[in-house]
């Protein structure tokens, strides 16, 4: 087995861990269809929370089937070439396998942030559009008094 085999399946495992991950993104779907029915919203607030939710889950479950169906060319490609030797002929050193499962976990993190990050950016974007947006928090009387005593 060599170097790019075993990154290989690494990313078929990560490749699934994903696509479970993302399966967990759908019960907030389920959370509000219940909260829009019992408290109809504006049309605007409804494509907005919809898409925070269909964003990460669409994001995940692209990237896990990615990773799965195309572990082959993206361990060639994070690894080089593909030797000839064998892991057991070849021997593989702590380095290869340290780097290897850094890269995996380097991707597992960047998955596992995707449903955290979608919903930030629309808040950013919904805040910044209304009324209560980012200027009414500068403004607040009492983050400005707060602020000149402590540059006083």
């Amino acid at each position: 087995m060599t170097k790019h085999e075993v990154l290989s399946i690494a990313l078929k495992v990560l490749g699934v861990y994903v696509i479970l991950e993302a399966l967990q993104t759908i019960q907030y779907f389920f959370v509000y269809v219940a909260q829009m029915l019992q408290t109809p919203a504006p049309a605007g607030e409804i494509i907005g929370s919809a898409l925070t939710i269909a964003i990460p889950f669409l994001v995940m479950v692209t990237m896990g089937a990615v990773l799965v169906k195309r572990s082959a060319p993206l361990s060639e490609r994070m690894l080089g070439a593909s030797p000839a030797a064998s892991v057991e002929s070849a021997g593989v050193s702590a380095g290869d396998i340290q780097a290897i499962a850094f890269s995996v976990v380097g991707l597992a993190i960047f998955a596992t942030a995707i449903p955290k990050i979608c919903p930030l950016g629309m808040t950013f974007y919904y805040m910044s559009r209304s009324d209560m947006g980012f200027d009414s928090l500068y403004r607040a009387a009492e983050i400005r008094r707060v602020w000149e005593t402590i540059l006083s």
